[in-house]
């Protein structure tokens, strides 16, 4: 409840200038200690998680980062960010309606975040 009075008080008050907020918290041992951060990125603003996303890709020449995925409920998620942190599923996938955020494979990456595989909404829909 804690957390998501943070998250409305936190939106309502950045709303206009805010393209997205992340609340992570951390309560002692014993219980007796909550300590709640709020993180408001204000429009244009990177995380350090996107930068890393972009050396990645500077390095390795992929992913595609305007590739989009749609899955099988129609919701529309772009490759947000990278987590060297997480060995398993270091890249980071953003819901573009709700900011909700997933951890996912490079396999996955591989197979839907490239030119060839994925949507790219910057292309010519001409051709």
């Amino acid at each position: 409840m804690v957390c998501d009075t943070l998250v409305y008080v936190a939106q309502t008050a950045a709303a206009p200038n805010c393209t997205f907020s992340r609340i992570t918290s951390d309560v002692s041992e014993d219980g007796n200690i909550g300590t709640f951060t709020v993180e408001l990125f204000l429009n244009g603003a990177r995380a350090s998680e996107e930068d890393a996303l972009n050396d990645f890709i500077k390095k390795n020449n992929y992913p595609y980062k305007s590739s989009l995925y749609i899955d099988q409920n129609g919701q529309v998620y772009r490759l947000w960010g990278y987590s060297a942190n997480e060995k398993d599923a270091p890249f980071i996938m953003m819901n573009l309606k709700n900011y909700d955020q997933f951890l996912v494979t490079d396999e996955f990456v591989k197979k839907f975040f490239t030119r060839e595989s994925s949507i790219d909404p910057t292309a010519d829909s001409s051709s």
